[in-house]
């Protein structure tokens, strides 16, 4: 190998571990602040490195373990049915309309394409999930609004367009069915862009605390990102009124900072485990959705 190649490979290696480093330190200094005291944070400020092991921002989280269990629960409950059930109307839709040989394509296509340009809004959204669905407090609004995107079944339509018609024509003239044929046949042959908006939408599920702030009025249904909020809130309204207690709450015992910074390892630390396992799958999804219009 000549001596500029391997120059190029150094410049190439170098760049891309200096990159790497830029997006972990971020994360180094979330984990560092939620392990120091709000003493240590005024004193000593952000470090990659906390100067002292403090947990009091996990004890203010954990306290209510019992709450945060049942909040996973919750989350983990909310994205493992919505993504399962929405990935597989959504791959079965923009199956529908990648064939040709399909007469309703058209309308289809634009009745989906149709709901990424105007939406109902939130007023006219919580009165039909309120008044005609009836799912205040109900699990199942964290699930149904979130479960189609018209964006991920044209990422799939693209897809499905790419598969050689001779496979599925071959298929038909063995005697499959329609079903036999998308779950045989299409699904394995897609499963790197299902893997990806399978993916998308875990993490959409899981970020997802607005939707059980609108349509529930009790706090023993909440999802993790919902609780964590609250309690966030919580600190927050304790923190800023202190003065008005006349002295009675020492802001110090009030991690505000520490917390934030815990709320997060909690938060995002799930989702860090699931990625892997989709890792291997994303990148290759993605080219795939992105080849054609």
């Amino acid at each position: 190998m000549r001596k500029k190649d391997i120059n190029k490979k150094i410049f190439v290696y170098v760049l891309l571990l200096a990159v790497s480093i830029i997006c972990i330190l971020p994360f180094m200094i979330i984990i560092s602040t939620s392990l120091t005291s709000e003493k240590g944070m005024a004193l000593n400020g952000y470090s990659i490195i906390p100067h002292e092991i403090n947990l009091d921002s996990y004890r203010y989280l954990l306290k209510n373990l019992n709450q945060i269990l049942s909040a996973y629960g919750m989350s983990i409950w909310v994205a493992s049915i919505g993504t399962f059930a929405g990935v597989t109307i959504m791959t079965m839709f923009a199956y529908a309309i990648s064939r040709e040989d399909f007469k309703f394509r058209k309308f289809l296509s634009f009745f989906a394409y149709f709901t990424m340009i105007f939406s109902g809004g939130t007023v006219a959204t919580y009165m039909w999930i309120s008044r005609s669905l009836h799912l205040l407090n109900n699990r199942w609004v964290l699930v149904l609004p979130l479960m189609v995107s018209a964006y991920n079944i044209f990422i799939l339509r693209v897809a499905c367009k790419a598969l050689p018609i001779e496979v599925i024509e071959s298929a038909k003239i063995d005697g499959c069915s329609e079903l036999k044929i998308f779950f045989r046949i299409v699904v394995p042959l897609q499963k790197t862009v299902i893997a990806t908006i399978s993916l998308l939408m875990i993490f959409t599920y899981w970020n997802d605390w607005y939707t059980s702030m609108l349509y529930f009025d009790t706090a023993d249904k909440s999802t993790i990102q919902y609780y964590l909020v609250r309690v966030l809130n919580s600190v927050n309204f304790a923190k800023n009124n202190a003065g008005a207690a006349g002295g009675a709450i020492n802001t110090y015992d009030l991690p505000s900072d520490g917390i934030q910074m815990a709320i997060c390892v909690l938060a995002v630390g799930p989702m860090m485990c699931v990625f892997p396992f989709f890792q291997k799958y994303f990148v290759a999804g993605i080219n795939v959705g992105a080849v054609k219009g």
